[in-house]
């Protein structure tokens, strides 16, 4: 929840890209190049949640008067309530946005997938498999909605949702904990939950903002014009990562160079364009 939070103070202070926002300040979607490429990314990330929520789970073998016991139970439970949470997270999402858009978003699914790993992740040793199911459905579909809202509301460029799938999703995560803990409900653990999430995002913003102020004064937030038309791979490290498309006119914009599936458009807004 920190880093959500955290990022979108960033992405505010930061400002969005050129071309995000038309003259009346309408969102104008900049496609990523590879949904393949985001998609398996996810399911590394989702694999590798695995290691991270078992592996930080207490122990593995506890001892009591000397004998070794393995810690199946709590072990499983933070496996299964993990499970629970990506799978209800991408299935909520693909429906919201099925239900929004005609057609489930596989962007929108990922990032759902996140955002329910994201909300029970401080969850899993301490809710039921049934909370953790409904957790990572909220956590899911909530992430496209904050996102729309954040982007179209608030007009902050949250590039890689950051804050729907970490934010938003985290805060519910903590919250909720004690609505579906495996002990039973316990109000005073509710408020405290609420206060701690209130104290986190207070200390965050603040933090984020002198942090980022700094940064801008020492060595500036963003790049030139120049710099951003032709891309900081290249401004950056004189490297090309992408080397089909490339800026053959001049002007900043991106053109396919090999084959003629189809072309990039040349204005910057990284929308494909049919030949």
């Amino acid at each position: 929840m920190l880093g959500g939070v955290a990022g979108l103070v960033g992405a505010y202070m930061v400002g969005p890209r050129r071309g995000r926002y038309d003259s009346e300040g309408n969102s104008q979607p900049i496609p990523g190049h590879s949904i393949t490429l985001a998609v398996l990314g996810t399911f590394i990330l989702a694999f590798g949640w695995y290691g991270f929520n078992v592996g930080t789970q207490a122990a593995v073998l506890s001892a009591t008067d000397g004998v070794l016991s393995f810690n199946g139970d709590a072990l499983g439970r933070v496996a299964l309530n993990t499970t629970l949470g990506m799978g209800g997270g991408a299935v909520a999402a693909a429906l919201v946005t099925g239900w929004s858009d005609g057609k489930p978003d596989p962007l929108f699914t990922a990032s759902g997938l996140l955002a329910g790993l994201v909300a029970v992740t401080g969850a899993v040793p301490h809710v039921t498999w049934y909370g953790a199911l409904i957790l990572g459905i909220i956590g899911g579909a909530q992430a496209p909605i904050v996102y729309r809202w954040v982007t179209d509301k608030l007009k902050i460029d949250d590039v890689a949702a950051v804050f729907p799938v970490h934010g938003s999703a985290g805060a519910i995560g903590t919250l909720l904990i004690p609505v579906f803990a495996v002990d039973g409900f316990s109000a005073t653990q509710l408020a405290m939950q609420a206060v701690g999430i209130g104290v986190i995002v207070v200390w965050t913003v603040v933090t984020t903002m002198v942090v980022f102020k700094i940064a801008d004064v020492v060595v500036g937030l963003r790049p030139d014009e120049d710099e951003e038309d032709i891309g900081l791979d290249r401004s950056e490290h004189g490297y090309t990562a992408y080397p089909e498309f490339v800026d053959t006119a001049g002007d900043g914009g991106v053109t396919v160079t090999s084959g003629d599936s189809g072309a990039m458009a040349t204005d910057g807004s990284g929308v494909n364009e049919d030949d």
